[in-house]
């Protein structure tokens, strides 16, 4: 199997990337990370993504259409998306190949509101089942919220998967994350009232930024911004809608690039903060 894969170090950025042979140079790099213009998203018809090889004779002659775009320099530079190394290699991406990062608008304005959020968080400090009060753990966090006028109706099985367990392990002391002000939608031990945030998400054609929002002011407490991590495989929609009906495979890899991007993204702020993911209790995103 190991004969199978080889080894492409992309300068100057010093990164080496193991991938089965038969991948293309631009396949690689977008498993690395690395981001190599491609406005056609890898279908060789834009010559944006032109690299040098080392060593050259790892690669076949380039193609008709390739030869084109290169002319001259054919021998020097290949595309990557033609370029499919028989063994290790290393590419230098020229900087009129390199992705340039731009300045992205974090920052928007500000409109006075009343804060309101669809989520509230309530402490709870129950007694434990016996024989003589053998209620259901929803029913005894139902009591407990009703008592202090919070009716819910309406749970999620995830949320109560775990909320046994919580329970005990918190000797009945918990917050109720409720929202809407009728659905449960997570248990926490101890007195987490202070902790409540929202995220809110805008997905643009080139950069997604992340906003950690605190619930119960309304303030920005945490931002984070990144090129849009889809921009390997199309730097335009159409681009990209085209590579999505080419194949369901092609369609998953763009929807998960981009929410692996926000997850990591959800994760920076969290950790800037000091915030755990199990505070987030509503999420936002515009696209």
């Amino acid at each position: 199997m190991a004969d199978e894969e080889i080894w492409i170090t992309f300068q100057p950025y010093g990164k080496r990337v193991k991938v089965p042979k038969g991948t293309s140079i631009l396949d690689a790099s977008r498993l690395g990370g690395i981001f190599i213009p491609s406005l056609c998203g890898g279908r060789g018809i834009c010559g944006k993504c032109r690299v040098k090889v080392s060593p050259a004779s790892s690669l076949g002659k380039p193609g008709p259409t390739e030869a084109a775009f290169l002319g001259p320099e054919a021998g020097t530079y290949r595309l990557a998306c033609r370029a499919v190394p028989r063994e290790n290699v290393t590419v230098e991406i020229p900087p009129e190949s390199m992705e340039s990062a731009p300045q992205i608008l974090v920052n928007g304005t500000d409109w006075e509101i009343t804060v309101d959020p669809a989520v509230s968080k309530f402490y709870l400090e129950m007694v434990p089942p016996s024989l003589e009060d053998p209620a259901a753990d929803f029913e005894r966090i139902r009591s407990a919220l009703s008592r202090i006028g919070v009716e819910v109706n309406e749970y999620g099985v995830g949320t109560l998967r775990g909320a046994p367990q919580t329970l005990r392990d918190s000797n009945w002391r918990v917050t109720a994350a409720v929202w809407n002000s009728r659905r449960l939608i997570r248990i926490q031990p101890g007195d987490t009232t202070h902790h409540l945030y929202g995220v809110a998400v805008d997905v643009g054609t080139t950069t997604v930024v992340c906003q950690l929002v605190d619930l119960t002011t309304g303030n920005t407490v945490q931002s984070e911004s990144s090129l849009n991590p889809q921009i390997p495989y199309g730097e335009d929609i159409v681009t990209r809608l085209s590579l999505c009906r080419r194949s369901e495979k092609n369609e998953e890899t763009l929807h998960r690039a981009l929410v692996d991007g926000v997850s990591s993204m959800i994760k920076k702020c969290c950790h800037r903060q000091g915030a755990k993911l199990d505070d987030i209790l509503e999420v936002s995103v515009v696209g």
